[in-house]
């Protein structure tokens, strides 16, 4: 596995987005200005709570849905 690097879309010390990544969306208008990665982090871990043995690939697929439709500026 390579080694995170300032360039990758994950924080090198917690996981979470980096905010490189959430200022380019932001610049070019497709994500909300002012996104925190902790929080980003912090809406897509309820993911690892899906259990997969109760429709989990359907829940996953309408949650994360929900998560980025929020951090979206609009709808696609």
């Amino acid at each position: 596995m390579d080694a995170i690097t300032s360039s990758s879309p994950c924080s090198e010390t917690s996981g979470a987005p980096s905010p490189l990544l959430l200022e380019a969306g932001a610049a070019d208008g497709t994500l909300k200005p002012d996104l925190d990665p902790e929080d980003v982090l912090l809406q897509l871990s309820v993911l690892w709570r899906i259990d997969p043995a109760r429709g989990g690939t359907d829940r996953s697929a309408r949650i994360l849905t929900l998560i980025v439709d929020g951090l979206r500026t609009r709808r696609p």
